[in-house]
């Protein structure tokens, strides 16, 4: 079986998941957990991780120890039939060097596992994945809170009945708890009969009154010896089916099986998040712009603000720091922004003449940037080589403060396979590095989804000078890969700013 999860964590901590004991002593499981608390019961359940009472800014976050079993309340979401708010309660599952593994309490929302009808789906390529890590996220968690929860390396076994595959492995914040974790990780009789794979009461959940208004299925029993389980949910899993076009999930009686429908009118299963969130407080003193004197090769940083949300809600700009050099950070935003043409015309055009150029350095820049951050902003040299394959030319070198990645610098600061068109003329190179995700308001302003991810532009040129290159595509086999051959320059792609800031 593969180990359940390595973390990524902005400041650099690398966390393996250990399947039996942490720090040599057997994981405690977890019990069935009371079906119901009271609202007034909150602030004597948290335990660990909660909003400061009578403090002006709520994102303020207290940290103390926790162990597992325990209960604590972290972010809000909404739990009442009319919408109404209330902090999230979540279960420890594991502790490990600082870090703790949460799964909700209750079934948080209704949601289908994919909102498309479409052959075959994976955790990677599912909607519920999108969702999870953009929407819910933002609503749940504030700015600093959202700093505390790390990007885990999301490790998606084959389906242990049937062998179904499970996609490429994926890194989040937020994800659903596989098949061999829910073994793992709650008190469950193995049974793997060729329909369920494990069974258990301490499995079950409630769905929340949000929850079951909007859709999500309400356990009544038609036998007496089930009416223990009335009013529980079924919730999802992010494991493979019985096959690739249905996906896994626990029962209302505790059953983990593999057959439930992903398609948009399906209500199988309600929602429970799973996290890592750093105990100690250092993931988020990496995330303000006072930090950036820390600044250190994979940390996550916030710089500057830009629409976001579908409705236009400017929100902070988080940033992936891809190296860091002689007191300058290469950062790119870790999400497509904006959907913009490479150039407005049709015809030849290069890194130096194409309007996206002009736009990132001019209406870009100064709507997502201050005066003052603006300076922080160092004048790059940018060295614009011909297409790698078809020796398309680069154009001239060029001087910017907000440009593109290249086909070459891709390659270098992502970890990616170089295939240089030996299996097809189209690939450059391949690999999860590449994939990102959309903002709302990047899909709103007409992007074309691929899947729950998203392509974006690459400054070079692409098979042709009226094309660019652009990472990601979509496909079968390797999954994410750099498109050697490019999209039209005029067809709207996202846009993932990068640049050298200076660091103080």
């Amino acid at each position: 079986m593969k180990k359940t999860v390595s973390l990524l964590i902005a400041a650099t901590m690398l966390l393996t998941a250990c399947s039996n004991s942490v720090d040599g002593k057997k994981k405690t499981k977890i019990s069935r957990v009371d079906k119901h608390v009271e609202e007034d019961d909150y602030e004597e359940n948290e335990e660990v991780v909660k909003r400061k009472d009578n403090d002006p800014d709520d994102s303020d976050i207290e940290t103390v120890s926790t162990e597992v079993g325990e209960r604590i309340t972290f972010g809000s979401y909404p739990q009442g039939a009319d919408g109404t708010v209330k902090p999230i309660e979540w279960q420890v599952l594991d502790v490990q060097d600082g870090m703790a593994l949460l799964i909700s309490v209750y079934g948080l929302d209704a949601k289908p596992y994919n909102e498309y009808r479409i052959e075959d789906v994976s955790w990677e390529t599912c909607t519920l994945r999108a969702w999870l890590n953009n929407d819910f996220m933002n609503t749940a968690f504030t700015e600093e809170e959202k700093t505390q929860i790390a990007k885990t390396t999301v490790i998606n076994e084959y389906n242990p009945i049937s062998g179904a595959d499970s996609g490429n492995d994926t890194e989040d914040q937020m994800f659903l708890l596989s098949l061999e974790e829910v073994q793992e990780y709650f008190d469950l009789d193995m049974i793997d009969n060729g329909e369920t794979y494990c069974a258990g009461d301490s499995c079950c959940c409630t769905p929340t009154e949000y929850a079951a208004f909007m859709g999500a299925y309400v356990y009544e029993a038609k036998k007496a010896k089930n009416e223990n389980y009335n009013g529980n949910t079924g919730w999802w899993l992010r494991s493979p089916g019985y096959d690739d076009s249905i996906a896994a999930h626990v029962t209302a009686v505790g059953y983990c099986t593999g057959s439930a429908e992903v398609h948009p009118d399906s209500r199988e299963g309600a929602v429970r998040p799973s996290m890592w969130i750093d105990l100690t407080g250092k993931g988020r003193d990496r995330i303000h712009i006072q930090d950036l004197s820390e600044v250190v090769k994979g940390d996550v940083i916030t710089l500057g603000t830009y629409p976001q949300d579908e409705n236009g809600s400017v929100r902070p700009i988080k940033w992936q720091v891809l190296e860091v050099k002689d007191g300058k950070a290469l950062i790119i935003s870790e999400y497509g922004l904006d959907c913009k043409p490479y150039n407005t015309e049709e015809t030849d055009v290069t890194w130096e003449t194409c309007t996206l150029r002009a736009w990132l350095n001019q209406d870009f820049m100064n709507t997502a940037f201050t005066p003052s951050e603006q300076g922080l902003i160092a004048e790059t040299k940018l060295v614009n080589e011909d297409n790698p394959m078809y020796g398309t030319k680069g154009g001239n070198d060029t001087t910017d403060k907000v440009f593109l990645l290249s086909l070459n610098e891709v390659l270098e600061y992502f970890d990616l396979t170089l295939n240089n068109g030996q299996e097809d003329s189209e690939v450059y190179c391949f690999g999860e590095g590449s994939g990102a995700f959309p903002t709302e308001y990047c899909v709103k302003q007409g992007l074309t989804r691929v899947y729950a991810t998203c392509r974006w532009w690459l400054r070079s040129p692409g098979q042709t000078n009226t094309m660019a290159a652009c990472s990601l595509g979509r496909r079968t086999g390797p999954g994410f890969f750099v498109n050697n051959d490019g999209a039209g320059a005029k067809y709207g792609v996202a846009v993932r700013p990068a640049m050298w800031i200076t660091l103080g």
